[in-house]
């Protein structure tokens, strides 16, 4: 069987400084976490000195189709007397913490989270030519790869170092629990260079889970109606891998399927109406088989 390789270009959105992933909401629209936001600001008493000023605690709310963020400020701190309130005017219009806690009751996340995800997908790092979670950023292009039946969805990025100083990365996964997406933090640890301290900080690559390859099988008296069958495959969302010759007739049309993909199979059974679902037992050409049949079969 052949794999299809869908490589996707999706832009990576930053995650801030000492981030914490809560999760997806349970019905997969939004990805959640907070970061720390710091002010820093000139110290009156030494001109080449840089005090803390403030900091603040956000949460983020970020809508995995259209990209729009909401944010919630959970704390702000005033940590110098030399402060100059921009954290402060900076969130002036975010809502609180009490309303944050509100809308997690109306949306309840998922901490759905490790290399292996819902309904047989899978997650792999590659940095340069090796599988990894943990490396040195050296220039290496890494690729982020996501594979479930014979369909394999990836995004990626060419990975140079950082100004000054060689980052360490590691990267985690998160799922979508209804199983369409993942995101792909990758994470720069914290470091000591020669200009100071760099904190922990990352960025999220979404990356769609790859959608089952459909096989439509009819038999010869039926090729057009195979043909009509594969048009409501495509329009239901799925790829035909190929539509070849049944080995028998059959009295209605049969779909059969692996479990993991039974929830796909429940959606094409319902855009063919007297359609049955079986399990897929044989290696097929797909991921999901869809035998044509009618009445009056032989």
């Amino acid at each position: 069987m052949h794999v299809l390789v869908m490589l996707l270009a999706a832009t990576p959105f930053n995650l801030g400084d000492e981030p914490a992933i809560l999760g997806f909401t349970k019905d997969g629209t939004a990805l959640v976490w907070t970061f720390k936001d710091s002010a820093w600001v000139p110290n009156p008493k030494n001109e080449e000195d840089m005090v803390l000023g403030e900091v603040a605690t956000i949460a983020v709310v970020h809508d995995a189709q259209s990209g729009a963020e909401t944010q919630y400020l959970l704390s702000l701190k005033r940590v110098s007397r030399f402060a100059d309130d921009r954290l402060k005017a900076r969130y002036a219009s975010a809502e609180g913490a009490t309303a944050f806690s509100t809308w997690k009751k109306n949306n309840p996340l998922s901490a759905l989270s490790g290399f292996t995800g819902p309904r047989g997908a899978a997650a792999t790092v590659k940095v340069g030519e090796e599988e990894s979670t943990q490396w040195e950023a050296a220039g290496n292009p890494v690729k982020l790869v996501i594979n479930r039946g014979s369909g394999e969805t990836s995004d990626g990025f060419d990975d140079g170092q950082e100004a000054m100083y060689t980052a360490q990365r590691s990267a985690e996964v998160w799922w979508d629990p209804t199983g369409r997406r993942a995101a792909f933090a990758v994470i720069t640890a914290r470091a000591q260079t020669m200009r100071g301290a760099v904190p922990e900080h990352g960025d999220v690559y979404l990356v769609e889970v790859p959608a089952p390859r459909v096989e439509v099988l009819a038999p010869a008296r039926l090729s057009a109606e195979g043909d009509k069958v594969a048009g409501v495959v495509k329009a239901a969302g799925f790829v035909v891998s190929r539509i070849n010759p049944a080995q028998k007739d059959r009295a209605a049309t049969v779909i059969y399927a692996h479990p993991d993909f039974m929830p796909e199979a429940k959606t094409l059974a319902a855009a063919l109406p007297g359609a049955t679902i079986e399990k897929l037992t044989w290696k097929a050409n797909g991921d999901v088989v869809v035998a044509v049949g009618a009445p009056g079969a032989k």
